[in-house]
């Protein structure tokens, strides 16, 4: 056995090995390809594999065949055998009847295995004729046309000896995983050109022919800095450091693992994944050999969860911050690959297997070992009773979500322990669905407030919000997911702008308040979605008025939301937005102007004004006045028929009504001119107040006092509104804003004079 070297010593180069340099290299590859060629005929069925071993035969022989009747191109040391007639009849051939005995035109045969099957390179002999690379190319269409015959994905390339015989990529490709089937080797694997190979070009994470190689080969990233030929004497450096035959190096999987440990600061992990993953007992003990040559801790044969979960967790740091050390225009499809194959639920998928293995055994019956929520130095921890971290967070409800959605990808089914919060049972199975575009999982509780109205988001006399805090799951396309408590009032806030962003909104409910919850919240969401794009939405949240927009959100308090016209479209099952009237349907446009009157307090009536520009005004009248305020605005509007008022009432309006006293109150009749809205000017009895004119507001409401009798208000009535708006005839949704807004100013002052 060779003495063992430091792994620290440096890499001798081939111009400092002396003679022989040449033989010694290629002594080194065919070891390892020859090993590699065992192993790749051991993963395939019997059909492809007897195919390898007839392609130099179909490349070296004459068959009375279509397509092999002329003379064979031959390959560089290769002899004639009895076992060729054998597997001739196997694919239906009839013995060959010659041997090229001549030149033989194929260098090599080179073969790569991927996913989609085999591709068999033919490297062509130096310094050929035109003719003799159009044979070579009419033998490789004719052999792939055979196999593709008994459907064997075996593709055929014959690359022309005038250009490099191959290039970086497919080399790196070769010597990652590859194995030369017939001839020798080309002299360009033995040529220095320095840091040649690019493991991202050579996307050696895509082509890999193993999981294992495909997850340590993100490990290296960055590109070979010596060379391929010169990465696999390094290589062989580390199998004598460690005392280990390079033919063990075959494996696909210790090849990109001891790539990976040549630069890592952690050379034992990538051998410590791989003994967990070995496809065989050889491969098993030379990765524990290695791992514990390297300074990991030897392994047992029946590795425990936490120690399964500890290598998991520090193979994926390890690749996360290979990806982050590429530039980002490089990095964005590795990325990408990375979080789709490699990792799920920020745990290696190479892993998950064993750990599930690893669960059962130490479970009982069948079930999970139970688990335990600590405080640790990083935060809140869900662990195993035997210790192993499952999942870690700022708060609770972070490391439940990131423990489960691991145990539900190991496991490959919903997983919520006992000692889990109750909400996560409903909550787990969501965890295992793949995310095609954001998405919220929301779990609120239903309050119980008593009194009408029963809307969920505005409840009783004082509007409260008949929910309480919940829990939120975040999950993201190639991303694992996040959970976090949300409080009562973030929770409408969080449906409005997620919505509006298009984010898919899930709801869970438990029990049937909770579903009516859910079903008012579900409504709320895609009204914002169908709503906003054409105009501003208005929601009553809380007794507040939330008006959503694409550019954002504006609060504003119940009384003064749309006392001036606001163009927006209107949430129609919020108490104080007439839901009475509309039983919570939308509110169409039409030609005419719409209001909707109902009265919540007996007291005083609500008016909701829209028209067909989509503008809408909210007034409150007293109950008393409520008919002849509605009379009065169809009265002015009468004149153009475009500007008439329709009037919706609740029956509750018209009941409340017809129980007030029916003593008539004494009225002030005055007109409206000038323009809006600080032009206005109210006429009574020929005398002009306010705008331009020398009376003011103040004297206007003293002139209607005087005419009402002392401790009795009465009513002022509008006899005509004529204003302008921008030197143009107002709208008539516009002149009954003028209508509102001159009683607005009137009454402040008459308040104003009656507490003196």
């Amino acid at each position: 056995m060779p003495a063992a070297v430091p792994l620290d010593a440096p890499v001798r180069r081939p111009e400092q090995r002396g003679r022989g340099v040449a033989d010694v290299r290629t002594r080194r590859l065919l070891t390892l390809f020859r090993a590699r060629l065992r192993g790749i005929k051991k993963r395939l069925d019997p059909t492809t594999g007897a195919a390898v071993v007839l392609l130099p035969a179909l490349f070296h022989a004459t068959f009375p065949w279509a397509g092999l009747k002329s003379d064979a191109p031959g390959v560089e040391d290769v002899r004639a055998s009895m076992r060729w007639m054998k597997l001739a009849r196997d694919f239906d051939l009839p013995p060959p009847t010659g041997i090229q005995r001549g030149r033989r035109l194929v260098a090599a045969l080179l073969l790569t295995p991927h996913d989609a099957g085999l591709d068999v390179h033919v490297v062509p002999a130096p310094n050929l004729t035109p003719a003799d690379e159009q044979r070579i190319a009419q033998r490789a269409r004719a052999v792939e046309t055979l196999l593709r015959r008994r459907l064997l994905r075996v593709g055929i390339t014959a690359t022309g000896p005038s250009a490099q015989p191959y290039d970086a990529a497919s080399k790196s490709r070769l010597l990652s995983g590859g194995a030369l089937l017939a001839g020798r080797l080309p002299d360009a694997f033995f040529a220095s050109g320095g840091p040649t190979g690019d493991p991202l070009a050579a996307e050696l994470w895509r082509t890999a022919p193993t999981e294992a190689a495909r997850v340590m080969a993100y490990l290296t990233l960055d590109a070979w800095p010596s060379g391929e030929a010169a990465e696999l004497e390094e290589v062989a450096d580390l199998a004598r450091a460690v005392a280990q035959p390079l033919s063990h190096f075959a494996e696909p999987g210790l090849f990109m693992a001891a790539r990976a440990a040549l630069r890592s600061k952690t050379p034992a992990l990538p051998f410590s994944a791989c003994a967990l993953v070995a496809p065989n007992n050889s491969v098993r003990r030379t990765a524990r050999a290695l791992a514990a040559h390297l300074g990991a801790p030897r392994s047992v044969d029946e590795p425990s969860p936490p120690g399964v979960l500890a290598v998991g967790r520090a193979l994926a740091l390890e690749l996360s911050r290979a990806v982050r050390r590429l530039p980002l225009e490089d990095g964005a499809a590795l990325r990408t690959a990375l979080s789709q194959t490699a990792l799920a639920a920020g745990f290696p998928r190479l892993l998950m297997p064993p750990l599930a293995e690893a669960l059962t055994r130490a479970g009982r019956r069948g079930e999970l070992p139970p688990l335990r929520e600590t405080l640790g130095p990083k935060g809140v921890e869900v662990r195993l009773s035997s210790g192993g971290v499952l999942g870690q967070g700022a708060h609770p409800a972070q490391a439940w979500v990131r423990a489960l959605a691991l145990l539900g990808h190991v496991l490959g089914r919903p997983v919520a322990p006992t000692p889990a919060p109750a909400e996560w049972k409903k909550l787990a199975p969501r965890l295992l669905a793949p995310a095609a575009r954001r998405t919220l999982v929301l779990d609120v509780t239903p309050l119980d407030v008593p009194g009408p109205p029963y809307d969920p988001l505005n409840r009783g006399e004082g509007r409260r919000l008949a929910l309480s805090g919940g829990l939120l799951v975040s999950l993201k396309p190639q991303r694992r997911p996040s959970a976090r408590e949300v409080r009562a009032v973030e929770v409408p806030r969080l449906v409005l702008k997620e919505s509006l962003a298009g984010t898919q909104l899930d709801f869970v409910a438990r029990g049937a308040e909770a579903q009516s919850l859910e079903a008012r919240l579900t409504r709320l969401a895609r009204r914002v979605r169908a709503q906003v794009p054409a105009r501003p939405l208005a929601v009553e949240v809380g007794g507040d008025v939330v008006v959503v927009s694409p550019d954002g959100f504006r609060q504003h308090s119940e009384p003064t939301f749309a006392r001036r016209p606001v163009r927006c479209a209107f949430d129609p099952e919020a108490p104080d937005f007439g839901v009475d009237a509309t039983q919570g349907r939308e509110v169409r446009s039409s030609p005419q102007l719409q209001c909707l009157a109902w009265s919540d307090d007996e007291k005083t009536a609500r008016l909701l004004t829209t028209d067909e520009a989509g503008y809408v005004l909210r007034e409150s009248v007293p109950l008393l006045h409520a008919e002849a305020y509605l009379s009065e605005a169809q009265a002015l509007l009468r004149a153009e028929p475009q500007a008439a008022l329709s009037v919706r009432a609740t029956n509750g309006l018209t009941r409340a009504a017809l129980t007030l006293p029916s003593t008539p109150a004494p009225n002030v009749v005055v007109t409206l001119q000038g323009r809006l809205p600080f032009g206005l000017e109210l006429e009574l009895d020929g005398e002009r107040y306010g705008g331009p004119s020398l009376l003011s507001w103040h004297a206007a409401a003293l002139a209607v006092l005087s005419r009402w009798p002392l401790g009795v208000r009465g009513r002022v009535c509008f006899a005509a509104v004529n204003v302008l708006t921008e030197d143009e005839p107002a709208s008539g949704l516009l002149r009954l804003y003028a209508r509102s807004l001159a009683l607005r100013r009137l009454h402040t002052h008459i308040e104003a004079l009656t507490r003196t």
